[in-house]
């Protein structure tokens, strides 16, 4: 009986020991999440005393990316916190009775994360705005810059999602989801710089499925493309139509997905099918012209006339 009093004590000593070296370590943790946050809101700070006009647009992307940064530091103390609680109250639910007052008193289950949930939300807001002020005045800095910050946008929004969704925020993570489909929308009017980039692998959840594919020259595919798009022109007039409608279809969804150096090239063959259908296909089919055969007048292609054999030429009369 003894004994058995003494292994019950010494697995409480272990258990209590080890609870307290948890708190130490989350404790530990948070202090290090509140210093970067520090870090990111003196930076923030810094950044807004920028007037210089030369300097502002700069100013305002380096805002974003800011507040971006504090939102993810503060989303993240909120997520290992409740990964950590729960996983603790699991264990907790399932120990003998005699050992749960050891450990309940000391397991940083309780810990209030309503201000980083807070904050995370405000971060995750005001660097989405931010973003978007810098996308309006991107215009002359070119369709990389645009590009490069509806990805920035698209990355914010989509971590709000994410975080509102963990928090149980349901109808503010679906509010979040339509502005993350109707960015996507407007971002693949600027082509593959954003339909096909790793930040659009993530959020369409693509992730370790992605399968990469060779890289792809444009102008051999567009040419490819107009090639096999222009062969409705050699059909019966009774099959032209449905195959033209087909076309336009796969005209505008390739635009969609490659942007203008698509729709260049591909552009004036639309209207060419648009016009037809409006004609109703009168004088618009085209047959393929068959190459004349040579007549057997005519001499062959090694110059020779008819009857003519390079292995057997025709005999040399005799002369006297």
């Amino acid at each position: 009986m003894r004994q058995t009093e003494q292994t019950i004590s010494d697995n409480q000593r272990r258990l209590a020991e080890a609870s307290d070296a948890i708190a130490t370590e989350l404790a530990a943790y948070r202090k290090i999440s509140d210093q970067m946050c520090a870090v990111y809101e003196e930076a923030f700070s810094e950044f807004e005393k920028i007037r210089s006009p030369d300097a502002a647009f700069a100013a305002t992307v380096r805002l974003a990316d800011s507040a971006h940064q504090l939102a993810l530091a503060c989303s993240m103390s909120v997520r290992v916190h409740k990964d950590l609680s729960e996983r603790l109250q699991g264990l907790l639910d399932t120990t003998e009775a005699l050992f749960v007052s050891a450990m309940q008193s000391k397991l940083p289950i309780q810990y209030d994360v309503a201000d980083y949930k807070k904050k995370a939300l405000a971060h995750f807001d005001r660097s989405i705005e931010i973003y978007e002020k810098a996308f309006s005045r991107a215009g002359r800095m070119g369709s990389d810059a645009k590009c490069s910050l509806l990805k920035s946008k698209l990355l914010a929004l989509y971590g709000k999602m994410q975080f509102a969704d963990l928090m149980e925020e349901f109808e503010l993570a679906n509010s979040a989801e339509t502005a993350v489909d109707e960015l996507i929308r407007i971002g693949s009017e600027l082509g593959v710089c954003f339909t096909q980039s790793e930040i659009m692998r993530l959020v369409t959840n693509e992730g370790l499925n992605y399968l990469p594919s060779l890289p792809l020259n444009m102008e051999v595919f567009v040419e490819g493309k107009k090639q096999e798009l222009s062969a409705w022109r050699r059909l019966p007039m009774s099959e032209q139509k449905p195959v033209v409608e087909s076309n336009i279809r796969q005209i505008d969804e390739l635009i969609a997905q490659y942007g203008q150096d698509a729709a260049g090239p591909l552009e004036p063959l639309k209207q060419e099918m648009l016009a037809a259908i409006e004609r109703g296909f009168e004088e618009t089919s085209t047959e393929e012209s068959i190459p004349e055969q040579p007549s057997a007048e005519q001499p062959d292609s090694f110059g020779g006339g008819p009857g003519f054999d390079m292995m057997f030429p025709p005999p040399t009369e005799n002369r006297r």
